[in-house]
């Protein structure tokens, strides 16, 4: 059955948000879709998927699906979000956010917000080797 017979309820009518979309790190080239000032670095699709659940869409986390432009096999690089834009009668789920570039801005603006991002900014830093002249440094004559 084509994807535009079934309602707008079905996974297969949702939208695909990968993190690539909205990372600071990418390209447009590379596949990144929205201003390199409004995008975040590094996103990950958990974080995405958190953002949309707790603004009350329908979402669904696929962790192994990949975008095609990744060329990296990270964890971190790996998922995609769908999510639900429109009910089956045709309305919006939520009127602000009609189209993809809506649901975008909205990850890069609240991404930063969340705990966890917040939390790996305070981290404290990991102590080097010190340089106290101990050790074999001399040279051989």
């Amino acid at each position: 059955m084509p994807e535009l017979d079934k309602p707008y309820s079905d996974p297969a009518r949702w939208l695909c948000v990968y993190p690539i979309y909205i990372n600071s790190e990418k390209t447009v080239e590379k596949g990144r879709r929205i201003a390199k000032e409004k995008a975040v670095r590094n996103p990950t699709a958990k974080e995405i998927y958190d953002v949309l659940v707790a603004k009350g869409f329908t979402c669904r986390l696929d962790a192994k699906t990949m975008h095609p432009r990744e060329p990296s096999r990270e964890p971190a690089d790996v998922g995609r979000v769908k999510v639900q834009l429109k009910n089956d009668d045709g309305s919006f789920v939520k009127e602000d956010f009609k189209n993809r570039r809506d649901i975008l801005l909205l990850c890069a603006q609240l991404i930063p917000n969340l705990t966890s991002r917040k939390q790996q900014g305070q981290a404290p830093a990991q102590p080097g080797p010190s340089a106290t002249g101990k050790g074999k440094n001399k040279k051989k004559r």
